[in-house]
């Protein structure tokens, strides 16, 4: 439970809810603005020293937030105050507020152009809700950009179902994901990076500040990982890369890092200390390929096939094994037919 708590004081301060404080509420003189419960909330919050006090003041102020935007539906603030509410929901498991907020964001706030950047945080902390609110989104979402988030969110969620599917399930979740591309592509320009589609044709810059590009490598099975030096969890990965590039030295198979460190020689110097013998590009923070591939978080795996189709996404460890496994099995087939 300490990770939700922390998750919690992270968006706060992050200032998520705090595009607001630009309007005056539309309350009661003798009632608290939004900033100043979420001032008081923070307080006490980031104050507690154990986790009773500070499941109190979830308890304490979960009402309150939802009570304020129940009372202030037309002010800007209030959509702080409902993704408060959410969030406080989801942590304390307070099913009743969670199910109220959902309510309030549906009625009040879906053409919010605020919603975009919570919707991470909302296919997060919703659970089961999710999906149907993603579904709504896409039909009263106030903008394209916002239905296309949606759009893809609920590709998304699929991908990682399909991942552990098979047989009828599987065609099933693959015919869904192919409907909602091409609504996303073709009705909000969505950009199609999802299992089926193939990956642009990237380019970038190897070490030696060659220029390389995606497609020298088609006729190989390829895992694109994008990463950085400072992301543990991209590190953590390295052993096993390390064995699976090991194991497949002699198949047609590569492993491109991508580095979005800010700087080239952080990168260097990283892998003369830490041996990572495969391909490696620099794209830096602020290269194209974030841009291109939409990039929100490392590490982002593409398992791509040998002709550039994404194949696989997000697999770590034995899931990468039995990605790139299967995929060189369907080159050998191929080639015995």
């Amino acid at each position: 439970m300490r990770q939700w708590f922390m998750a919690l004081v992270l968006v706060a301060v992050a200032g998520l809810v705090g595009f607001a404080e630009d309007k005056k509420d539309d309350k009661k003189e003798d009632t608290p603005s939004f900033s100043e419960m979420r001032g008081e909330f923070l307080k006490k919050f980031r104050g507690a020293d154990n986790e009773e006090a500070r499941t109190a003041a979830l308890k304490e102020f979960g009402p309150k937030f939802l009570a304020y935007a129940q009372q202030n539906p037309t002010n800007k603030e209030a959509f702080g105050a409902v993704m408060f509410a959410i969030q406080i929901g989801a942590i304390s498991k307070n099913d009743q507020i969670t199910k109220q907020a959902i309510g309030l964001l549906k009625k009040d706030h879906l053409g919010n152009p605020e919603i975009k950047n919570a919707l991470p945080l909302l296919d997060r902390f919703l659970g089961a809700e999710s999906g149907p609110f993603m579904k709504e989104l896409m039909e009263k979402g106030g903008s394209d950009e916002i239905r296309a988030t949606a759009c893809s969110n609920l590709i998304e969620s699929l991908e990682a179902k399909l991942a552990r599917a098979t047989g009828e399930e599987a065609d099933k979740i693959k015919k869904e994901m192919a409907d909602l591309r091409k609504i996303g592509v073709e009705k909000y320009k969505m950009k199609d990076l999802f299992v089926g589609a193939p990956l642009p044709d990237l380019k970038s810059e190897d070490l030696d500040g060659k220029a390389v590009k995606l497609s020298d490598y088609k006729g190989k099975v390829v895992v694109l990982d994008i990463w950085a030096t400072w992301c543990g969890p991209c590190r953590a990965m390295i052993p096993h890369e390390r064995e699976l590039v090991k194991r497949l030295k002699d198949k047609p198979f590569a492993l491109i890092s991508v580095s979005f460190d800010d700087e080239k020689e952080t990168l260097t110097k990283f892998l003369k200390e830490e041996p990572m013998p495969w391909v490696h590009w620099y794209n830096g923070r602020k290269g194209q390929i974030g841009e291109q591939l939409n990039i929100r978080f490392f590490p982002t795996i593409f398992v791509l096939d040998a002709k550039g189709v994404i194949r696989y996404k997000g697999v770590r460890g034995e899931a990468m094994d039995k990605a790139v496994d299967t995929l060189l099995a369907e080159m050998e087939a191929e080639k015995g037919k």
